[in-house]
C-alpha cells in the first residue's frame, strides 16, 4: 500500500496541528471505521487479516528450535528438531514422538524418516514440471545433511501420518496472513513463467540459468513455491535412499555444462556426506536472468495479494486411498496429501483442489460394479478427511473438479463426469454446514473452457491445463485463499 499523506482537515484547509476540531475527534473516527470493518469482516466470514513486514523466521546462523505435527487419527504428535547453519541452511538435531493428549516424548532417530525439500528454480529452467527432492534415512543419515532454509526442508514421519514442516509460508510464522496451496493440478504453477513481471506470461518455461560461482543462497526466502511429487532419479548409499528430478543428471534438465545429481540441489555445499550423497556437490543454484521471475504464476499471485505461501503441488495425488493394500507407510503418504494438510494446518487459511484423480482412479475401474465400489469408497473416505478437516480451527477452502466432456486415461464415456460430479456434490454439502470449511466453485468456471471450445484452459488429453488455464487457475486459487469461512 502506498504511504499516505499526512491527515489534513479539507473543510479547513489546516493541519492536525492547526485544526480547530475537538482533540478527541480523529480517535473517536478511527475507533468507529475499526469497529465497522470489524463487523463487515464478521458479516463476510473473512477470518484473516494481511499481514505487515514478512517475519523473519529463520533468521541468523545459530538458531536453534522445534517444529511438530498432530495425527488426531492416530493420537500421535512428532517432532522434528533442527539447528540453523551459516549461510542459512536448516540440519535435522533431533526426531521424536509421543502419544496424545499427555504422553512423554519418546526418541524416534533409529527409524526411517523422509527429508524434502524443493527445487530452485534454476532446476525449473526448459521444464514444464516441478518436483522435489527426497532422502529417506534415520537421524544418522539425516543429521549430516543442511538443507537451504529458502527451499522449504520438511519431514514425512515415519508412520506416513503428516509432515513436519520446519520452515513453511515463506519462510515465515503461520496465522493470518499465511496461506497453505494443497493440490493435484499445480505442478506447473510453480514453475517459473516466461518473460518479466511475476508470472504474468503465464505459459511455463525458463526464466532462470545456473551460473557458475554463484552462491548456493542465491535463492531469495519464498522464491520457489513448495512442490513434492514422484521422480525417477535413485541414488543409494549409508543408510539412505534419495530421489530427485531427471535421469540423474542435472545436464539434460539445466541445459548448461557441468552436470551433478539433482538429488543434492539446495543441500548446502561441503555438507554432504559422501557415504550418503553419492556425486559431487553443487556450488551453484541459480542467478535470475534480468526482468524474470524466479518464481511460478500460482506463488507470484499469492505474494501480490500480501501472503506469505506454502504451495504443495504433487501430481497424481488423490484426497484418499481407498484400497492400500500392499503399500508401505510412506508409499501410502506419496500416494495422497493427507499428511500435507495435517503438516499445515496452523496456516490462516488452507485451500485444497483435490479430486481429478480420485474421480480419475474410479472411472479406470474395469467394470461398471468395481466403477461403483470405488466410487463409493472413495465418498466415504473423502467423508472421514472433511470430518477431519472440520474439526479444525482454521478455515479450509474446498476447490471442486471441473468434470464435464473429460477423457482420463481413456477411460468409459461418462464416468470420469459421473465420479467428479459426486465428489463436488459432496464437497458443496460439506461446505454448506461446516463453519470451517468453504467452496470455491473451479469446477463451474472451467467446465465452460473445456478442451474445443472457443476459449480452451486444457491441453489435448482434457485434463491437464493449457497455458491459458494455468493463468486463470492462478488468478482463481488466489480467489480462493481469499474466500474464507463463515
Amino acid at each position: 500500500m502506498p504511504a499516505q499523506d499526512p491527515w489534513f482537515d479539507a473543510a479547513s484547509g489546516l493541519h492536525p496541528a492547526a485544526s480547530p476540531h475537538h482533540p478527541f475527534t480523529r480517535p473517536a473516527l478511527l475507533v468507529v471505521v475499526v469497529v465497522v470493518l470489524a463487523a463487515v469482516g464478521t458479516l463476510l466470514g473473512v477470518h484473516h487479516w494481511r499481514p505487515g513486514p514478512d517475519p523473519s523466521w529463520p533468521a541468523r546462523a545459530g538458531q536453534a528450535g522445534s517444529s511438530a505435527c498432530t495425527d488426531p487419527a492416530g493420537k500421535r504428535q512428532w517432532r522434528v528438531s533442527w539447528a540453523v547453519a551459516p549461510g542459512l541452511g536448516l540440519r535435522v538435531t533431533g526426531l521424536a514422538a509421543r502419544a496424545l493428549p499427555a504422553g512423554g516424548w519418546e526418541d524416534q532417530a533409529a527409524r526411517s524418516w523422509q527429508l524434502r525439500w524443493d527445487q530452485a528454480p534454476a532446476e525449473m529452467a526448459g521444464t514444464d514440471l516441478a518436483v522435489a527432492h527426497q532422502v529417506t534415512a534415520p537421524l544418522s543419515g539425516l543429521g549430516g545433511l543442511t538443507v537451504a532454509v529458502a527451499l522449504s526442508p520438511r519431514l514425512v514421519t515415519p508412520d506416513g501420518s503428516c509432515t513436519v514442516y520446519t520452515a513453511a509460508f515463506g519462510p515465515g510464522d503461520a496465522g493470518p496472513g499465511s496461506v497453505a496451496m494443497v493440490g493435484d493440478s499445480l505442478l506447473a504453477q510453480v514453475v517459473p513463467a516466461r518473460g518479466g513481471a511475476l508470472g504474468s506470461s503465464g505459459s511455463s518455461g525458463a526464466t532462470v540459468s545456473p551460473v557458475p560461482g554463484a552462491s548456493a543462497m542465491t535463492v531469495p526466502y519464498g522464491a520457489a513455491g513448495s512442490v513434492d511429487g514422484a521422480s525417477d532419479s535413485r541414488v543409494s548409499g549409508g543408510g539412505a535412499s534419495g530421489t530427485g528430478a531427471g535421469g540423474g543428471s542435472g545436464a539434460g534438465m539445466m541445459g548448461a555444462p557441468g552436470a551433478w545429481r539433482l538429488l543434492t540441489t539446495g543441500l548446502m555445499p561441503g555438507r554432504v556426506p559422501e557415504a550418503v550423497m553419492p556425486g559431487r556437490v553443487p556450488e551453484a543454484v541459480a542467478s535470475g536472468a534480468p526482468g524474470a521471475s524466479l518464481i511460478g504464476p500460482l506463488p507470484a499471485a499469492l505474494r501480490a495479494e500480501g501472503y506469505r505461501a506454502q504451495v504443495e503441488a504433487q501430481g497424481g495425488r488423490r484426497w484418499v486411498v481407498v484400497d492400500p493394500a500392499g503399500l508401505g507407510p510412506l508409499e501410502i503418504a506419496d500416494a495422497t496429501l493427507t499428511d500435507e494438510l495435517r503438516g499445515l494446518r496452523q496456516a490462516g487459511t488452507v485451500v485444497a483442489a483435490l479430486g481429478t484423480n480420485d474421480a480419475g482412479w474410479s472411472a479406470l475401474a474395469p467394470d461398471n460394479a468395481q466403477f461403483a465400489t470405488r466410487l463409493t469408497g472413495t465418498l466415504k473416505a473423502l467423508g472421514r478427511t472433511l470430518d477431519e478437516l472440520g474439526r479444525q480451527e482454521h478455515c479450509t477452502v474446498l476447490v471442486t473438479v471441473a468434470g464435464l466432456n473429460k477423457t482420463y486415461s481413456g477411460t468409459a464415456p461418462g464416468r470420469f463426469g459421473l465420479a467428479a460430479t459426486k465428489i463436488n456434490d459432496l464437497l458443496r454439502r460439506r461446505a454448506r454446514t461446516d463453519p470451517h470449511l468453504a467452496l470455491y466453485d473451479w469446477g463451474a468456471q472451467a467446465d465452460q473452457h473445456g478442451y474445443g471450445s472457443a476459449a480452451p484452459w486444457f491441453g489435448p488429453d482434457t485434463i491437464h491445463l493449457a497455458p491459458a488455464g494455468i493463468t486463470a487457475y492462478a488468478r482463481a486459487l488466489t480467489q480462493a485463499a481469499d474466500l474464507g469461512c463463515g
